[in-house]
């Protein structure tokens, strides 16, 4: 009797999952149905920064990462040299991947560009964005929307005074299949180098697909039940932490509000495993504060890995108003208030 009830509840889970990937199918299909806003040419000045770095990686490179070397070089020379006429000393962290298949590893790079704090030892806050690829897509949301977006920071602190907190602006190598949850992400060598400097951690923010948004209703797609609570229009950034970075999240939805763009800031479980599909996870996972900033990716946008990511698609007038809204919110959290 006992085997027949663990067998139908077995049963019943299955069927469970089977229809929410059913929905899930259902969603992306609508969402592949309705038609692609229209999107005028970039006009302020850093929009225009910002749409010349996504072509650049996305347009010019195209595809980047371990299956494409010579386009991943011409990606990290891209991301180490923007950073360089910034103004900052970049210190490269390079570390050693191993490929399913592939008899040797294979070296990867991370890039920081760092605004030191005002005195030695001072708390660090940690921006960071990939710059790979997955394995055949161009990539312009996912993510040299992100990677855009970090430069485009990091060019506007080079010059700052130094405040009670550190800032460091990171690129990472490997973000993407085969490597994504797992210990070879750049972004878990940097978290575990973190770990080891000893310093304090204000926290750190994932800049992953910040270039899709879309005014229709039924645009936006969330996990079950989530629907009932957040907005059906994909016209918002999204701001999202597990339930021990909340108090991080507060600090930082409190200063963040981008101009036309709104902002939904939550932070939720750790079991809804759709909020921790980024570099944030990895900080988590050396026990540091971290959040996500995001379009929210395949919940909105039906290009992702795909190969149809192209730059095109993307609003950079409001990527330019979620950079001035992150450049005041870094602002405020790196004086500590």
């Amino acid at each position: 009797m006992k085997r027949r009830k663990l067998l139908k509840l077995g049963l019943f889970a299955v069927l469970a999952a089977a229809a929410a990937a059913g929905l899930r199918v259902l969603d992306m299909y609508r969402l592949a149905r309705l038609p692609l806003p229209a999107r005028s040419a970039p006009e302020s000045a850093a929009a225009k920064r910002i749409a010349a770095d996504v072509r650049i990686l996305a347009g010019d490179i195209g595809p980047r990462n371990y299956a494409h070397p010579a386009a991943l070089a011409r990606a990290e020379a891209h991301m180490k040299s923007s950073l360089k006429r910034a103004g900052y000393a970049v210190a490269e962290q390079p570390y050693m991947v191993r490929p399913p298949g592939m008899a040797a590893d294979v070296p990867m790079r991370n890039f920081t560009a760092t605004l030191h704090g005002a005195k030695p030892g001072a708390p660090v806050l940690v921006i960071g964005a990939h710059y790979d690829t997955a394995l055949e897509t161009p990539g312009a949301d996912d993510n040299a929307s992100g990677s855009a977006v970090l430069l485009e920071l990091a060019r506007r602190f080079a010059h700052k005074r130094p405040e009670a907190v550190e800032v460091r602006f990171v690129a990472y190598g490997t973000e993407e299949p085969p490597f994504f949850g797992t210990k070879q992400m750049g972004s878990a060598f940097h978290a575990r180098a973190l770990k080891a400097e000893g310093l304090p951690v204000v926290g750190m923010i994932s800049l992953e697909m910040l270039g899709y948004y879309n005014d229709a209703p039924g645009s936006q797609k969330y996990p079950p039940v989530l629907s009932l609570f957040y907005p059906d229009k994909a016209n918002y950034v999204g701001a999202v932490s597990d339930l021990s970075s909340r108090a991080f999240l507060r600090a930082f939805a409190k200063v963040f509000t981008p101009a036309g763009v709104p902002v939904v800031a939550a932070s939720l479980p750790g079991w809804i495993t759709e909020i921790g599909l980024s570099d944030h996870k990895s900080y988590w996972d050396e026990g540091f504060p971290g959040l996500i900033l995001t379009d929210t990716s395949f919940l909105r946008y039906t290009h992702y890995h795909m190969t149809t990511d192209t730059p095109e698609k993307l609003d950079y007038e409001r990527m330019a108003a979620v950079a001035d809204g992150l450049e005041a919110a870094i602002e405020s959290l790196r004086k500590g208030s």
